[in-house]
């Protein structure tokens, strides 16, 4: 695995993302458009009962804007991942 790489490397919080995973053996470019994920929270495949993953319009925003990337931790020599948040601006 590689590190995850910003997409918008001009903008000055980067570090929150979006990010792009990079693929071992293939050569990656920044796309000019980008598949994005098409939902956000409120799914459970074991839930009995639809309160365990309704969404209010806030939970739902919140999950949307909420990601992962690839870091690489010297500290136990391979990729990690860390949560980041997402700018609703984007």
């Amino acid at each position: 695995d590689e590190e995850s790489v910003p997409v918008f490397k001009n903008i000055e919080d980067s570090e929150n993302g979006p990010y792009l995973e990079l693929i071992p053996s293939r050569v990656t470019s920044i796309p000019k458009y980008i598949l994005t994920k098409t939902h956000c929270g409120g799914f459970c495949a074991s839930c009995s009962s639809p309160e365990a993953y309704i969404e209010t319009p806030r939970s739902f925003l919140k999950s949307c804007l909420k990601g992962k990337r690839g870091v690489f931790s010297p500290e136990h020599n391979a990729m990690r991942t860390h949560t980041v948040h997402y700018s609703a601006d984007l």
